[in-house]
């Protein structure tokens, strides 16, 4: 039998020893501020290489390949669910896979995974990618974007059309017509992560705007045909659980 070593070549962090525990720890905010934003923040170089990253830095678990497979028949057009609630206990894999949508879906990327024999190929059109990371946004707003709540810095990424933008309010959440028109009728993703983080920064009297506001998006992302939204979750935390509820 060959040894492991000798049949499985490491990263080259790995063998010059450069590697560090962040370095394994992906951050969806971080990779589309750096990205999109163009933001001069540390982001380790293996989240940033689109091409890399899906193709040769993640091993494709079962449910990562039926998520991705939704996703992209979703993005195509097929009547297929739309609304994606991801509840991951720590070091599930929950980051690694949004940056992998990410990257997939915005570059509009054919991913061949292979599997107990099988082959199988799954094609993503280029797609808008909205980012919505709790960690990034609090009762104050996200200044990059002049988004004032978590539902503007999401209408600030999908459009300027300022009849849409003046719904960027505490006072009110748009309704699900105006969060359907501003998705429009392009392939749209839609990532939303660390909910805990951002309802942690807001009073608790604005927990129920958030929960409206993840209820009328789930609505108008199922009545829009190429629209995916992906919400993740951590598992036994009380303070999201009536939000979640909204999602599924």
């Amino acid at each position: 039998m060959r040894r492991v070593w000798e049949t499985c070549k490491p990263y080259p962090e790995i063998l010059t020893g450069t590697a560090t525990e962040e370095s394994f720890v992906a951050n969806l905010g971080a990779v589309w501020e750096r990205l999109k934003l163009k933001k001069d923040i540390t982001v380790d170089p293996r989240y940033l290489n689109p091409e890399e990253f899906v193709h040769k830095r993640t091993y494709f678990t079962e449910a990562m390949e039926n998520l991705l497979e939704a996703a992209s028949r979703r993005l195509l057009g097929e009547p297929v669910q739309a609304v994606h609630h991801l509840e991951v206990g720590l070091g599930g894999g929950k980051s690694h896979t949004l940056v992998l949508l990410y990257h997939a879906a915005g570059n509009g990327f054919t991913i061949t995974i292979e599997r107990d024999g099988r082959r199988k190929l799954i094609k993503f059109p280029k797609s808008k990618v909205v980012v919505l990371d709790g960690q990034l946004i609090g009762f104050y707003g996200y200044p990059d974007l002049n988004a004032r709540t978590l539902w503007g810095m999401m209408l600030r990424q999908l459009t300027e059309d300022e009849e849409i933008l003046k719904y960027d309010s505490w006072e009110t959440p748009p309704p699900s017509t105006i969060l359907r028109k501003a998705i429009g009728e392009e392939p749209t993703v839609i990532l939303v992560d660390e909910l805990v983080a951002h309802l942690n920064s807001i009073p608790k009297e604005y927990w129920d705007k958030v929960s409206a506001f993840l209820h009328n998006l789930a609505k108008a992302v199922a009545e829009s045909r190429r629209a995916v939204l992906i919400v993740t979750t951590p598992k036994g935390v009380e303070a999201f659980e009536k939000a979640s509820n909204y999602i599924g």
